[in-house]
């Protein structure tokens, strides 16, 4: 089960779970709203789309798309990798007490 909201370097974050949210779009990181958007599939796929998704706001909240030599493209290869080096060593997220 994923978190509702997530602390970015002092910054919360939404995340939402979605039906839909674009063709061929698993997930969306929202810099203006503050939001990941993840679409409802099994639940070690939504988790790494989460992960994809957090790394794509950590870039943005580190301001690394300001630095020259960055590139979009190396950031979804990155993001991706990263995404599923945690999976594959039992990242998870532990089911907590609804507040």
């Amino acid at each position: 089960m994923l978190p509702r909201s997530v602390n970015i370097f002092g910054e919360r974050w939404k995340v939402v779970v979605k039906k839909d949210i674009g063709e061929n779009c698993l997930g969306l990181c929202s810099y203006s709203e503050k939001t990941l958007y993840i679409k409802k599939q099994s639940e070690q796929d939504m988790l790494q789309t989460y992960l994809h998704e957090l790394f794509h706001a950590m870039c943005g909240r580190t301001s690394m798309h300001q630095a020259p030599d960055w590139h979009l493209s190396l950031e979804e290869i990155v993001a991706d990798k990263f995404a599923t080096v945690l999976v594959e060593n039992g990242v998870t997220f532990k089911k907590t007490k609804k507040r």
